[in-house]
């Protein structure tokens, strides 16, 4: 391993790099390619791995680890919304318009198929919801329906954070095997 290589791996223990281009796509448009994530300042930055990134991270956005924490739960959502689209919506959906448009007589107003589907879906998800604990019950409506981080359902129950996550963790398991 090159020298450049291991100061690289020194760099990561210490700061997180995001490429804005990567995350922002087409509607970034800064002039910095990377922000750097770190509870150092700027000219500690320079001062501890100036040649890192000069070499491989210049433009860059120094970040605090509250900004980038945030930036981290936004990440962390879309793939929360974007799994919940997966897993609820319909692999064959095309709800453009342009079938109802060529063919008005065949438009129903409520998909039965959809509808029973639906209805067959909830009563799963009831039955399954009530072979939880209350708390883990609780926990899983919380975090699922109403949005809430593990730390807000922490906070309310006077817990922590990861006793919060290890309870819907297990509730997921146990959904997996009922499902």
């Amino acid at each position: 391993m090159t020298t450049l290589e291991n100061r690289i791996k020194e760099f990561k223990t210490v700061c997180k790099a995001l490429n804005l281009k990567r995350e922002y796509g087409e509607n970034y448009s800064g002039d910095e390619k990377w922000a750097i994530i770190t509870a150092l300042s700027d000219e500690e930055l320079q001062a501890q791995f100036g040649d890192v990134v000069n070499a491989c991270y210049s433009p860059y956005l120094l970040l605090d680890l509250q900004q980038g924490a945030a930036i981290i739960e936004q990440k962390n959502n879309d793939a929360k919304y974007r799994m919940r689209g997966y897993l609820y919506g319909h692999a064959f959906d095309i709800n453009d318009g342009e079938f109802e448009e060529h063919h008005p007589e065949a438009v129903v107003e409520v998909d039965i198929v959809e509808e029973i589907t639906l209805k067959d879906n909830i009563q799963k998800v009831r039955r399954f919801l009530s072979n939880l604990s209350d708390k883990q019950k609780n926990r899983v409506i919380q975090y699922f329906f109403y949005d809430k981080t593990f730390k807000q359902i922490a906070d309310e129950e006077g817990v922590s954070a990861p006793s919060v996550k290890e309870s819907i963790d297990s509730a997921i398991k146990k959904l997996k095997k009922y499902f």
